[in-house]
């Protein structure tokens, strides 16, 4: 049951930091997202939660290995995959380029087409 309780606090804990970090750090965020009290609160939530998680893990492995159930290993397992498939779309928004700066040419696309020399 511990090992069940650690890789669910750890889960939550990396989906919670990776979705602000997304948020957050986005080239366009929401007005909602620039709130510092919302800042502090996924903050304070993510350092309770970290804390929570690897206790419960520790307790699991170094308490009584042998009387940990099939489940909290198997959660171990799935909460690694959900974190390897889930994370990266959460950290994407953070990851788009700013296009406040990017004027369009008055003739075409922002791409510079090759010059033809006259010959």
């Amino acid at each position: 049951m511990d090992l069940l309780v650690a890789s669910s606090a750890s889960l939550a804990a990396v989906l919670l930091y990776a979705w602000a970090y997304g948020v957050f750090n986005s080239p366009n965020p929401p007005k909602w997202a620039k709130s510092e009290a919302l800042a502090s609160t996924v903050a304070l939530v993510f350092t309770c939660l970290t804390p929570l998680g690897i206790g419960f893990f520790f307790r699991g492995i170094l308490g009584n290995i042998a009387g940990q159930s099939v489940f909290g290993w198997a959660s171990i397992a799935v909460a690694a995959v959900v974190i390897y498939m889930v994370v990266p779309r959460l950290v994407a928004p953070a990851r788009r380029p700013k296009l406040d700066n990017v004027v369009p040419m008055p003739t075409g696309p922002s791409a510079p087409r090759p010059v033809k020399l006259a010959a």
